[in-house]
């Protein structure tokens, strides 16, 4: 499945308001005016090749950015009631657009301490993959 960045500004958007960037002790900056996609609404339509509701453990998705660096995240990461509001793509912060923002395509949680861990920006593609 491709999505273009089209595609991507025809879809509703959650207002994810402010977060704060951090990768280690120091604050390293925060964003204002988050919007973006949920990570689930964006998957909710793949198909998933699983016999059981339980296979779907198996999945996990890979976030790549162009210079290497990859953040993964499990099926459930993405699909459990508890998470599911807080991976988003983000489509606009502070006033700019996806199509003239800095860091797109931009990757975040909202729920984690370190953002670093799970934060990912120029995203070039999204792998889904199935451990054995």
């Amino acid at each position: 499945m491709t999505y273009t960045i089209q595609d991507l500004n025809k879809l509703p958007k959650t207002n994810v308001g402010d977060v704060e960037f951090t990768g280690g002790k120091e604050k390293k900056y925060t964003c204002h005016a988050i919007q973006g996609i949920s990570l689930k609404q964006l998957f909710e339509k793949i198909s998933f090749d699983n016999e059981t509701h339980k296979a779907l453990n198996k999945f996990y998705l890979v976030f790549e950015a162009p210079d290497g660096y990859k953040v993964v995240l499990s099926y459930n990461e993405i699909f459990s009631a508890l998470s599911c509001k807080n991976y988003y793509l983000v489509t606009d912060y502070e006033g700019k657009n996806i199509t003239v923002m800095d860091d797109r395509i931009l990757m975040i949680s909202c729920n984690n301490l370190k953002q670093g861990h799970k934060f990912a920006k120029g995203l070039n593609k999204i792998v889904v993959r199935e451990a054995d």
